[in-house]
This record gives C-alpha cells, sequence and structure tokens, in this order.
C-alpha cells in the first residue's frame, strides 16, 4: 500500500441504491411451532366456549342426558357436579391462556421478540392445564410439547433471536 492510499479517507456509499441485508429464511421448526400454537389455541378456545355454552344454557338437560344414559351406573349426581364445576373453571381458565397462544404464535411467526417468550410460555401453561383435563387434555400435553421442543432447537433460537 502507498502512503497516499493509507491516509486517504474511505468514502462510503450513500446512494438510495444500497440493497437491503437478506432476511434468513425461517426454519421449519418455527413454522411448525407457530401453526400448532395458533390451530392449537383456536381449537381450545372453541371447546372451552362450548362447554361455557353447555353449561350456561343445556346444564339440566346435560345433566338428565348423563342420568339416563348408558354412563349412570358409573357417575353418581355429586361427582358429576364435580366434574361439571372443574371442567367450568378450567374452561374459563383456557380462554386466556388460547388468546395469549394465538398471539404469541403470530408474533412468533412475525418474528417479534416477545412471540417465542409468550408461545414457550403459552405452550408450558398448556401442558400442565392438558394434564388436568385427563386423557383428553393428553392431546393439548402432546400439542405443547412438540413445540416446547421445537422452539429450544438451536436452529430455532438463532432465528429468534437474530434481527
Amino acid at each position: 500500500m502507498t502512503v497516499a492510499e493509507l491516509t486517504t479517507p474511505a468514502v462510503e456509499s450513500t446512494s438510495s441504491t444500497a440493497l437491503p441485508r437478506p432476511i434468513p429464511e425461517r426454519p421449519a421448526s418455527v413454522l411448525t411451532a407457530g401453526l400448532v400454537t395458533i390451530l392449537g389455541s383456536l381449537a381450545a378456545a372453541g371447546f372451552a366456549v362450548s362447554y361455557l355454552g353447555v353449561y350456561t344454557f343445556a346444564r339440566d338437560a346435560y345433566v338428565a342426558a348423563v342420568n339416563t344414559g348408558p354412563f349412570k351406573d358409573m357417575i353418581t349426581n355429586d361427582e358429576l357436579d364435580l366434574v361439571m364445576k372443574v371442567t367450568l373453571w378450567v374452561s374459563i381458565a383456557m380462554l386466556p391462556i388460547a388468546s395469549a397462544g394465538v398471539l404469541g404464535g403470530v408474533a412468533l411467526l412475525a418474528r417479534r421478540p416477545v412471540g417465542r417468550t409468550a408461545t414457550l410460555a403459552c405452550s408450558w401453561a398448556a401442558a400442565l392445564l392438558g394434564l388436568v383435563l385427563f386423557p383428553l387434555g393428553l392431546l393439548a400435553t402432546a400439542a405443547a410439547g412438540t413445540v416446547i421442543v421445537l422452539l429450544l432447537r438451536d436452529d430455532a433460537r438463532a432465528w429468534t433471536t437474530g434481527r
């Protein structure tokens, strides 16, 4: 190098033709986790709203159907009342978790910083809540476990933390 090259300041291009930085492709694990979270949250909200509707408007008909149906010898009225009350409170708890799951999944797919954290938090909550609703909740627990595993992969971490 010559002395002139060493002493001449470098000129940066300030033209408007500068190319934007390429956005890396979304990993399949992030796409899968986001879609499973959104679809699972919508399904959970739908089931919760359906049960709340039955509990509110058709509780007596539901109790009568259980008492006269094939399961009438398997459950007493007190047990049925307890199951219905627990399911009511679980359904009420599911609605905000499902709403947060939809928003977290959308934020994850939009690559917002809060998306991964919200999706992981909702997945842990869904996994625990799914265990309360055994055996029907096992599907929710399995889906939440899948999302947790997918978001803990190295490619998902790198994509969600890199801007």
